[in-house]
């Protein structure tokens, strides 16, 4: 097993490509389909929290160098919160639509962007199991 440091390094390397990809998928979802000229506030509001985390996720492991050693529990914990965030955002949102559109094709992108984005967390958060169980759980829960 490897040290923490190496997890938590591997975790903040693994990550850095995908901290935008909520905030793309979240608008290709919602601009592609008719999500956004139906339900503009929800729309609006998934795209920008999910813009949002993006943000704090991408300082999060952009300063991972720079803020780890001071305190690798804060980093860790500030990682994950970030992360689970993410989940519930994009969990939460998704069986939102679901519920509305049901066996519309705008469930299906719905559907296909959640897997999409489950398959890149299980390879990002592979490292560290419980939180990509926690992830997983904030994704399919809802």
């Amino acid at each position: 097993m490897f040290p923490p440091a190496n997890i938590d390094r591997e975790l903040a390397k693994r990550g850095r490509p995908g901290v935008w990809a909520y905030g793309v998928i979240a608008a290709l979802v919602v601009f592609a389909t008719p999500i956004y000229a139906q339900q503009p506030l929800l729309g609006a509001s998934y795209v920008g929290g999910a813009l949002l985390i993006g943000l704090a996720r991408w300082l999060v492991v952009r300063r991972f160098d720079a803020r780890y050693d001071a305190d690798p529990r804060r980093w860790r914990l500030i990682y994950a919160v970030t992360t689970l965030a993410a989940a519930a955002l994009f969990g939460g949102v998704s069986a939102v639509l679901l519920l509305r559109y049901r066996t519309s094709w705008t469930s299906l992108v719905v559907l296909l962007s959640c897997a999409g984005v489950q398959a890149g967390a299980t390879v990002s958060l592979a490292p560290l199991r419980r939180l990509l169980l926690a992830y997983l759980a904030l994704m399919d829960g809802p």
